[in-house]
């Protein structure tokens, strides 16, 4: 069942991708009908593979999104590819934002049920993970400078400086930390 779930996802989503990136050939000049195409393939490719066919819908959406990735940009023109991707940034950036606001949510009204509030240790706590955090992306930065030197690429201090204090982090392991908050039992 397992075999059957994600290879049938993965055939479905190359079948899609194919029809769509097709499809995407006879659209010249039409940003908002390829980014209308990009966006309802997302949700049809989960219907189709979760309500129609007994395949994994998860797998069938990145298979296809791999297969628009690899051989469908070729279809999209330039005017069109602008367009398209300052669409899904938007979108990926409006979607990470509501997430992050509703752990921020879940996590306060976690807190505040529980009458628990941070104490002076859980500051220190905070802090040092925070320094932690720095250096070892100083570190990084500092090894990843030093394999692009070997390979002919010239990265300055100052570069590596900027990187450093202005890179942040964002995504998966800011919302990792922020629920390990939630924790009871973090050293």
């Amino acid at each position: 069942m397992f075999l059957y779930l994600n290879l049938g996802g993965m055939l479905l989503g190359f079948v899609l991708g194919f029809v769509v990136s097709q499809v995407m050939k006879s659209m010249f000049n039409d940003y908002i009908q390829v980014t209308n195409l990009t966006f309802l393939v997302g949700f049809f490719s989960l219907f189709i593979a979760n309500q129609l066919l007994p395949v994994s819908g998860l797998m069938t959406l990145l298979f296809t999104g791999l297969y628009m990735a690899a051989f469908g940009k070729s279809k999209i023109n330039p005017e069109s590819k602008h367009a398209l991707m300052t669409f899904w940034d938007f979108a990926v950036f409006a979607a990470e934002q509501t997430l992050f606001m509703l752990v921020g949510v879940f996590s306060a009204n976690r807190l505040l049920e529980e009458s628990q509030l941070l104490s002076l240790d859980d500051l220190y706590r905070l802090l040092a993970l925070y320094l932690f955090m720095l250096l070892v992306r100083y570190l990084v930065l500092q090894l990843h400078k030093n394999i692009l030197m070997n390979h002919g690429s010239r990265v300055s201090d100052s570069e590596v400086t900027v990187l450093w204090h202005t890179g942040g982090i964002r995504g998966a392991i800011s919302l990792i930390f922020a629920l390990m908050v939630l924790e009871r039992d973090i050293p």
